[in-house]
């Protein structure tokens, strides 16, 4: 990658320009919702100069020149590009799904895109050329469908049961009977008994199937309609992924998605994303020789194993695959880490999926971000002299409205631990994030208002339960009631049939300070102009983050009961009804948990 990439361009860079588009642009739905994430994202630039990587405002997905979404003239279409900045491709990222045509799907993409990085789907690690796969500097990258949705919506991860599978595998497809990728499908028939092993093929495809159907044909075109295809992806340990006429496959995705343990047979396909993910951890890879032996390498995989397999493809699709802005960014980062490989500034190891962030010990320290009103009480002084009976708290961060009057000396607390107070303009989730992780103390963070007036068992539990858990990536709220007869928890409406959605507030809350840094990382430049306009949304997308980040709803707690209705979740709503609708496409970013423990 040194000798094809001008890594100058890119020291103390991380932007991306997207060229313009042009007057009457033609793009596919693909190629649209590509641009469409890139130009959101935080690497976005639209000045070349200060650009790392740069991407085409050509539409090369597809180019089997028998689509109707094939591209003509991309050769005379980039030499109209400024020559300065095409420099042969160099530091440019083409992407592609499908290369070649029949009946050789040669990997040919019909036009020179000379030192460009390509992210191409069916990357073949064999016989490389430069119309290939050039190992160490293109992407292999996921097929996918054009309506594939842009963002993820994040799904609760459901509990992995071998004992339900009805299937140790399946396959539904196609069965090629002529041409290549024909031979490995069409010995799947071998393994199928109608009960732990099923395949259901079709000869239909393409127009002119019936020229060259065999005896079987008509036999496996019937049994064929009799299975329903997301069904057998559920309800299946195993899902077979045989290469199509090109290596990749639709199906590798959609088996990640539904928890099936993708079985590749597709010789030489590099998988997508292998710099992060370790698939021995979340797919089995059988060379095409052995498909006849399927079912007892299988058979032999640990039944522990398998398990853990399984919900690790729940976290893999998630976090890599389900969206398009997961995968066209993960492809960036890909190429980012190279760089940073290259200066040295990263080991080079796979990462972790879920990182585990063990406690060294059942309590542990933290910081107390406390968060004033604006009008003066005397609580909060004795607020702040009782919770410094709390052993494990090492830094008050006092949140002091100006409208509230001159903050006092530091010394009228008469404490005995590091106290820092803030000025900020008004009382509102966003003030939290203008401060800086490095002001913060242990490794815990408890975000408290004032009128909540916690007790020290109170806020060590929520911290207790925060900081037991094995990989403390969760938000820990107690559940603030502000009805006498309410026991739910804050409630957050949605104008889609009366929805609501639980979600942990600021109130009263705990969290790992390293989620503090990754949430500013998380929000893209949309939702950071969303939230300029309403700060109150910050409740709403810290839970989103988390939900994205864990496929977890929060942690709810306790029961404190208050008098004064100030946990109002109109602003909330408003927020989350305008989230749903302008970036989430209709869709809630939230997983409810109902769920509730209670502190004796």
């Amino acid at each position: 990658m040194s000798t094809c990439f001008n890594l100058t361009r890119c020291l103390g860079s991380k932007k991306i320009y997207v060229y313009p588009d042009g007057e009457q642009p033609v793009y596919s739905q693909v190629y649209s919702s590509i641009l469409k994430v890139l130009r959101e994202s935080r690497y976005y630039t639209d000045n070349p100069d200060e650009a790392c990587l740069f991407v085409l405002n050509i539409d090369t997905i597809d180019r089997d020149h028998i689509s109707e979404n094939y591209v003509g003239g991309v050769p005379d279409l980039i030499k109209l590009l400024p020559r300065e900045i095409w420099n042969e491709g160099t530091n440019h990222l083409v992407f592609n799904l499908y290369h070649g045509t029949y009946p050789n799907y040669a990997p040919d993409l019909g036009f020179n895109y000379g030192k460009a990085i390509v992210a191409r789907a069916s990357a073949n690690i064999a016989n490389v050329t430069k119309d290939n796969f050039r190992i160490g500097f293109d992407l292999s990258f996921p097929l996918f469908h054009k309506e594939h949705p842009v963002r993820s919506i994040p799904k609760k991860l459901f509990f992995v049961d071998l004992n339900e599978d009805e299937h140790l595998f399946s396959f539904k497809g196609k069965r090629y009977v002529y041409g290549i990728g024909s031979k490995t499908r069409d010995s799947l028939h071998h393994l199928n008994n109608k009960n732990s092993s099923v395949i259901a093929t079709t000869c239909k495809h393409n127009t002119d199937w019936k020229k060259f159907e065999d005896e079987k044909c008509e036999k496996d075109n019937i049994a064929y309609e009799k299975w329903d295809y997301v069904e057998l992806l559920e309800k299946s340990t195993f899902c077979l992924t045989p290469r199509g006429r090109r290596l990749g496959s639709f199906r590798f995705l959609e088996a990640l998605g539904a928890g099936c343990i993708p079985v590749i047979l597709a010789d030489d396909w590099e998988l997508p994303f292998t710099e992060f993910i370790d698939w021995g951890e979340a797919a089995v890879i059988v060379p095409e020789r052995n498909v006849l032996n399927l079912n007892s390498i299988l058979r032999q995989i640990p039944v522990e194993k398998v398990a853990k397999m399984k919900a690790t493809t729940q976290f893999i699709y998630h976090r890599f695959f389900s969206s398009v802005e997961k995968i066209v960014l993960n492809s960036v980062r890909a190429i980012f880490r190279r760089i940073e490989l290259l200066e040295g500034k990263q080991p080079k190891k796979f990462l972790e999926i879920y990182p585990p962030i063990s406690p060294k010990k059942a309590v542990q320290d933290f910081t107390l971000i406390l968060h004033g009103i604006l009008k003066y009480s005397p609580r909060l002084n004795r607020l702040v002299s009782s919770l410094v009976n709390v052993a494990e708290l090492k830094k008050i961060i006092l949140l002091w409205p100006k409208g509230r009057g001159q903050p006092p000396e530091i010394e009228a607390f008469q404490i005995n631990i590091p106290l820092e107070i803030v000025l900020v303009d008004n009382v509102a989730d966003i003030n939290i994030f203008h401060l800086r992780s490095s002001s913060f103390v242990g490794d815990f963070v408890i975000s408290m208002d004032e009128r909540v007036q916690a007790t020290p068992n109170e806020t060590r539990n929520l911290l207790k339960l925060t900081s037991l858990q094995s990989s403390p990536k969760l938000l820990s709220s107690f559940v603030l009631q502000y009805s006498p007869s309410a026991d739910v928890p804050t409630t957050y409406t949605v104008d889609l049939g009366a929805l609501e959605y639980s979600m942990g507030t600021f109130h009263f809350s705990a969290f790992h300070r390293s989620l503090f840094d990754l949430y500013l990382e998380w929000l893209s430049p949309p939702l950071e102009s969303l939230i300029s306009g309403n700060p109150h949304c910050h409740t709403v997308l810290f839970n989103s983050f988390l939900a994205d980040l864990t496929l977890s709803g929060p942690i709810l707690t306790g029961n404190k009961k208050v008098n004064e209705n100030f946990i109002s979740n109109r602003n909330g709503s408003l927020c989350l009804n305008k989230v749903v609708k302008d970036y989430w496409f209709g869709s809630v970013p939230l997983i409810t948990e109902k769920i509730k423990f209670n502190f004796q």
